[in-house]
């Protein structure tokens, strides 16, 4: 990108910004570019403003210095295998698609315990996920909005394990301090 065309729109109309400095200063100016760019409420970075800071409040400590020390070596372990694979197949990859979304799947699979299995439909989720929202379409998101939705129509048991595995992840963040002010926070914000 070169300096006359550090902030401009590319071929389908969507602002393009490559300065630095225009970044953090647009992100700190959610009146005129706001987080909320979908009708689904995205918790708390689909939020502005007072609501992401009562979000983020309410859910730091399920990721505080505690919670992520004793993640940490298991995204560590994670980072590194994917690194060693990328680096021993010796070929281009995507940063992306190979890297970044596969790490985020497997931290997050992780950190819910969900089962490595569920890596290549959750990925796949993602990707068609990506592609719908693309198109604009609400008819074209709505097959794919529900995780859940989605797996259940696999011929396999990934819906009812993630079930699960959601019940499993809930009971443990019930002991957890807040849960019941973090669900009533959430409940409220989905009812607006």
């Amino acid at each position: 990108m070169s300096t006359t065309d550090r902030v401009h729109l590319d071929q389908k109309g969507r602002l393009v910004i490559g300065d630095h400095a225009e970044v953090v200063r647009l992100a700190h100016d959610p009146e005129t570019f706001s987080s909320i760019v979908s009708r689904h409420l995205q918790v708390p970075n689909g939020l502005d403003g007072a609501a992401h800071a009562e979000m983020r409040h309410l859910l730091d400590p399920f990721m505080d210095a505690d919670a992520v020390a004793q993640l940490l070596p298991e995204l560590e372990r994670i980072a590194a295998d994917l690194v060693a694979r990328l680096d021993a197949a010796d070929a281009p990859f995507g940063a992306v698609a190979d890297l970044g979304a596969r790490f985020a799947v497997r931290a997050q699979s992780a950190w819910l315990g969900w089962l490595p299995e569920w890596e290549e439909p959750l990925l796949q989720w993602v990707a068609d996920n990506r592609v719908a929202s693309r198109t604009g379409h609400p008819r074209a998101t709505a097959t794919t909005r529900n995780l859940s939705g989605s797996l259940a129509r696999r011929p396999d048991d990934s819906a009812r394990n993630l079930s699960w595995s959601r019940r499993r992840f809930l009971m443990n963040w019930r002991r957890h301090r807040g849960f019941e002010h973090l669900r009533t926070k959430a409940m409220n914000f989905s009812a607006k």
